[in-house]
C-alpha cells in the first residue's frame, strides 16, 4: 500500500524541492491557495524564503519557528474537514462531496481509497479538484460533476454522504435522495450556523460542536 498523506505546517517557497517540508513555489502560491491551512493557523517557512513570501504568509497565516517533518509519505499543509475525518473512520467505499469547493475533502477521501463523486455549481471546480488530486493522490478516483445538488439526477444513491458547510434550507430533504437506506450523512455547519433540523426519516447524532452524524432509516420527510 502506498503512503497516505500526512499534515505539515513547514511550507517550502522555494525553487526547489526539499525533503520534510510541503513545496509550493511562491510563484504558484497566490493560485495554489486551496493547499493552504485555513487563516490565522499555524506556519512555518523553510529558511531561505523570499521577503515577499514571508510577508504574504504573516499576513495570512501565524508564523512559527520551522520544525522538520520525519513524517514518510507525502505531506500537505491543509486539512480534511471534520466531517471527512469521521467518513475515513469507516472501510472505504463509495462517498459523495456535495459542495465539494475545491476539493480537499474529497481528494483525502480518494487517497485513502474512497470511490468519490465530488459536486459543485461552480464550473471551476473542476479543474480545481483534477489539479489538486493529480498532486496529492494520482492514483484517487474523483469524478466532479457540476450541478445544484437540488437537480442533478442520480444514477443511485450512495452509502456515504459528506455534507461541509453545506448550509441549505432543509438539508436533511436534500440529502435524502443522495443516500443509501442505512446509509450516512457527515454533516458539518459553520460556527454560529444551525445544525440538521429534526426529521422522521433519520436519525440524527452530535458527534462533537457543529458536527451531526444522520442515518438514513426512512423516507418520510417531517
Amino acid at each position: 500500500m502506498k503512503p497516505r498523506l500526512n499534515e505539515s505546517i513547514l511550507w517550502n517557497a522555494g525553487p526547489h524541492e526539499q525533503l520534510g517540508s510541503v513545496w509550493i513555489p511562491w510563484e504558484e502560491a497566490p493560485r495554489r491557495i486551496a493547499e493552504f491551512p485555513p487563516p490565522g493557523s499555524e506556519l512555518a517557512l523553510v529558511s531561505g524564503a523570499l521577503d515577499e513570501a514571508r510577508a504574504w504568509a504573516a499576513s495570512r497565516w501565524k508564523l512559527v519557528e520551522a520544525v522538520q517533518s520525519d513524517a514518510g509519505g507525502p505531506l500537505r499543509l491543509w486539512k480534511p474537514s471534520a466531517a471527512a475525518r469521521w467518513i475515513a473512520e469507516h472501510a472505504p467505499s463509495r462517498v459523495v462531496d456535495l459542495g465539494c469547493g475545491q476539493g480537499r475533502d474529497a481528494v483525502f477521501l480518494a487517497d485513502l481509497g474512497w470511490e468519490v463523486v465530488a459536486i459543485d455549481h461552480l464550473s471551476e471546480c473542476r479543474e480545481l479538484v483534477e489539479n489538486l488530486r493529480l498532486r496529492y493522490a494520482p492514483e484517487g478516483r474523483i469524478q466532479v460533476r457540476i450541478g445544484d445538488v437540488k437537480d442533478l439526477l442520480l444514477a443511485e444513491p450512495y452509502p456515504y454522504v459528506l455534507a461541509s458547510r453545506l448550509h441549505l434550507k432543509g438539508l436533511l430533504e436534500v440529502l435524502q435522495p443522495w443516500t443509501e437506506f442505512e446509509g450516512f450523512a457527515a454533516i458539518e455547519v459553520a460556527p454560529n450556523k444551525q445544525g440538521p433540523e429534526s426529521n422522521s426519516a433519520w436519525e440524527i447524532t452530535p458527534l462533537s460542536d457543529g458536527l451531526w452524524a444522520a442515518q438514513l432509516l426512512g423516507f418520510c420527510g417531517g
